[in-house]
């Protein structure tokens, strides 16, 4: 938008952005509210907020990223926020300076949910089982190979391996190497078993 004196009212660049952030994630915490598992649920996150003027003009960018669940795709997310958009114009007798918003939305991928109930499922539980291990299903949060895939192939499916993933892209993720070892004979006895038709 047009700069402005700090002293005139109304929102600058920057009160836009963090406008736009906090009704999404006012609108992720309603959707929320009565849904328990982090896998049904909105996880806005904030990425990156930049601003910055010339004189003339001053903008601000900003990155946000949303973990989005079965019930609520990419389609739902920018219809929201493109609502809001049109909402956020001036109206007539406005005094604001006109705040220009370009809105781009980049790399989506639904949410996916592979049957439990599948030969691959049950090779993966009883490979685990055959290395003393107790094998429990998680609902991914994050997204895989199989959010692409999945969709398009309608083949049986399932994400393994070994460490914590709650680490997962932090400066503490790693996996031991017996955990690792482990997880490649339980891969061997999944694939030896399919293979057998087992």
């Amino acid at each position: 938008q047009a700069a402005q004196h700090t002293a005139l009212p109304g929102a600058n660049a920057s009160e836009a952005a963090v406008a736009l952030w906090n009704h999404v994630a006012a609108h992720a915490a309603a959707y929320n509210a009565n849904q328990p598992k982090a896998f049904d649920q909105i996880l806005p996150s904030l990425r990156r907020i930049q601003s910055g003027d010339d004189g003339l003009k001053e903008w601000c960018e900003m990155l946000i990223g949303a973990r989005l669940p079965l019930e609520f795709g990419p389609e739902a997310l920018r219809a929201m926020v493109e609502q809001w958009q049109a909402e956020q114009r001036p109206r007539a007798g406005d005094r604001r300076s006109p705040i220009s918003v370009a809105l781009g939305f980049h790399g989506p991928e639904h949410a996916y949910r592979s049957s439990k109930d599948t030969p691959l499922a049950r090779a993966f539980v009883d490979a685990i089982r055959a290395e003393k291990l107790r094998p429990a299903f998680k609902l991914k949060t994050g997204t895989a190979d199989f959010n692409v895939v999945g969709p398009l192939w309608h083949c049986p499916i399932v994400a393994y391996g070994p460490g914590d993933s709650s680490l997962d892209h932090t400066p503490h993720e790693h996996v031991a190497i017996d955990e690792y070892e482990r997880a490649v004979r339980v891969l061997e006895r999944v694939l030896q078993s399919l293979t057998r038709g087992d």
